[in-house]
């Protein structure tokens, strides 16, 4: 047996709604922003990963109560990938996770970098 399993911790890009689909089902979408940074010759270099994600039943009642810039930390796992061409024809992946954990760690802060 083996699992892929993924750990993200972020802050929200944007507040979140709860959506319902006609079956009734509950879902929220969120989009989470990973930083991280290096150094290149004498110039520290700063990256943002977005991490776009579905929450569904209870998981996305939660996520619903969410903030901008709050910071999470969501465990899942990875099912696989879905690719597509975007509208310049260049192959994209993004992995589809399905989220077995959500934490709020910490409200909105001033400062967009983690404090870890």
């Amino acid at each position: 047996m083996s699992v892929a399993k993924v750990i993200i911790i972020g802050h929200m890009g944007n507040t979140p709604s709860i959506n319902e689909l006609n079956d009734g089902r509950k879902y929220c979408k969120i989009s989470v922003a990973t930083n991280d940074s290096y150094k290149k010759g004498e110039e520290w270099i700063e990256t943002t990963c977005w991490h776009p994600l579905t929450l569904w039943g209870p998981l996305a009642e939660r996520g619903g109560n969410l903030e901008k810039g709050d910071l999470v930390q969501i465990e899942g796992k990875i099912l696989g990938y879905s690719t597509w061409k975007d509208r310049d024809g260049n192959c994209r992946a993004q992995p589809d996770i399905n989220i077995q954990s959500l934490v709020k760690l910490a409200g909105k802060s001033k400062d967009t970098k983690d404090p870890f």
